[in-house]
């Protein structure tokens, strides 16, 4: 059975999680800020549910792996303070796969939401 008071601390948390991320993290930062426009640019362009489908996960997805570099991050240092090339080579992969995840995140952002913007500014210039 499930216990809610084990919940209520899983929450808790993952809440803090959330919360070391973005104190820690510049990067998250960036990311929530770009979260916000696209929720917003999607809000205005009226985006059909099946494109907020893809959107949320397009953006669950970079937070995701950005959650998960800094774990690495934290474990890698947590290993070896001092300058390792195999310990480096683990921190620049783990964050590639950020990186990729951004690429490939931004690029479904702009197969989404350039239709719906590009008919926008073409209704908008013939008035």
């Amino acid at each position: 059975m499930i216990s809610p008071h084990k919940f209520k601390f899983s929450l808790r948390y993952a809440w803090n999680g959330l919360r070391y991320l973005y104190s820690s993290q510049n990067n998250v930062r960036i990311h929530l800020l770009v979260t916000i426009f696209v929720v917003v640019c999607g809000i205005l362009l009226r985006i059909s549910l099946i494109e907020w489908g893809v959107i949320i996960l397009a953006i669950g997805l970079v937070w995701a792996v950005e959650a998960l570099n800094t774990v690495f991050e934290r474990l890698f240092d947590l290993l070896d303070e001092n300058y390792n090339p195999i310990i480096k080579i683990g921190k620049d992969v783990s964050a590639a796969a950020v990186l990729i995840s951004a690429i490939i995140s931004a690029i479904i952002g702009i197969l989404i939401l350039a239709p719906p913007f590009i008919d926008f500014l073409i209704k908008w210039s013939n008035y």
